[in-house]
């Protein structure tokens, strides 16, 4: 058999930004850290949570098209 024809096999940090937990895999990855936006431990197709916190994109939203609704309001009140 040929040697040394696989890769290094050995632990990485994982860095979840999402729930911010730090936890060990073993990866063929080469760097010693892998930075995730979301992991098992807080997305939700693992957690059971149906909706994923975007407060952020609900309120930038808001101020680009709140004054939308007012001018609905307004013609129900004409009619």
């Amino acid at each position: 058999m040929k040697a040394n024809i696989h890769p290094d096999y050995r632990a990485i940090n994982v860095n979840c930004s999402g729930c911010s937990s730090e936890y060990t895999i073993m990866s063929t990855f080469k760097q010693d850290s892998i930075n995730v936006e979301f992991c098992c431990h807080c997305h939700s197709a693992w957690t059971g949570k149906k909706t994923v916190s975007s407060k952020g994109k609900v309120e930038q939203f808001n101020t680009r098209y709140g004054g939308f609704s007012g001018m609905l309001k307004d013609k129900t009140k004409k009619s």
